[in-house]
């Protein structure tokens, strides 16, 4: 069994997310490598981005940042977003709250 066929979590936070990419990273083929460099180079766009505006900024294809994502523990790609919304989402108030 390779280092990639064992993950089957997802991260729980994005520190976490980081350490997976640090541990898989090597053991990626290609294009799943250049998916990871890019968002660890780009961890705060996640949560903003597409699919398709990542996957460009890797130079891949949106189906390879979509394996990515499952490599990854997720079940898609929207589930990977939500870890970093809600990270970031949570680190400031809200208006309401603010007032």
């Amino acid at each position: 069994m390779t280092e990639i066929d064992k993950v089957t979590a997802a991260p729980e936070s994005p520190e976490a997310f980081s350490r997976r990419i640090a541990e898989l990273s090597e053991s990626l083929p290609k294009r799943l490598r250049q998916c990871a460099e890019h968002i660890a180079l780009n961890l705060d766009r996640i949560a903003v981005s597409t699919v398709a505006e990542l996957a460009e900024g890797a130079g891949v294809p949106p189906s390879a940042l979509m394996r990515f994502c499952q490599i990854m523990g997720f079940s898609g790609f929207s589930e990977m977003q939500r870890l970093f919304r809600d990270a970031y989402s949570g680190a400031r108030p809200d208006y309401a709250t603010r007032l």
